[in-house]
């Protein structure tokens, strides 16, 4: 199961149209999908439509630049859990938008305590904060971004993603 895809609406970073993305996710056999396009949100009507008309369930998220509190930025994956979390998404997105302005969105971590409710986070990607954090041994700042984000959002919102490349 893939749960960061990108589509055509990720500019410069999917050029795959949604239908394409739900037939090749059926074609795999996974039992459902995601859809984190970078910086938006402009695809999840569509992709919900064709994901319930394929028979799985849809799973949405956005992929947002993150400023951590110490001021370092890198991408983090935000998804929907329930109708709330489809709400914060939309409102994480324009306070990335508001703040970094339209050429580059990046959403102030302090932002992510008001808007939690429904929202999981996936950190550690390639690129993050984190994955610098631990590419450079420095655990002790490492726990202390994880902590921050579980403070922010829950213990049971918060995992760490681990990608072979």
């Amino acid at each position: 199961m893939e749960l960061r895809g990108h589509s055509w609406y990720s500019f410069g970073a999917g050029a795959s149209a949604v239908s394409e993305l739900v037939g090749q996710a059926a074609a795999f056999g996974y039992p459902a999908l995601g859809l984190t396009d970078v910086s938006n949100l402009g695809g999840t009507l569509e992709f919900s439509q064709q994901s319930l008309a394929a028979g799985r369930p849809p799973i949405i998220g956005v992929d947002l630049s993150l400023r951590e509190s110490s001021g370092a930025v890198g991408p983090a994956t935000f998804l929907a859990a329930a109708g709330a979390g489809y709400a914060n998404l939309y409102r994480l997105t324009s306070l990335a938008f508001a703040r970094g302005g339209r050429q580059s969105p990046v959403l102030d971590a302090g932002f992510l305590e008001m808007h939690a409710e429904g929202i999981i986070a996936l950190l550690g990607a390639s690129g993050s904060v984190l994955a610098d954090l631990t590419e450079r041994r420095q655990w002790a700042a490492a726990e202390e971004l994880l902590q921050g984000c579980i403070s922010r959002l829950g213990r049971d919102s918060v995992f760490v993603e681990i990608q072979r490349h």
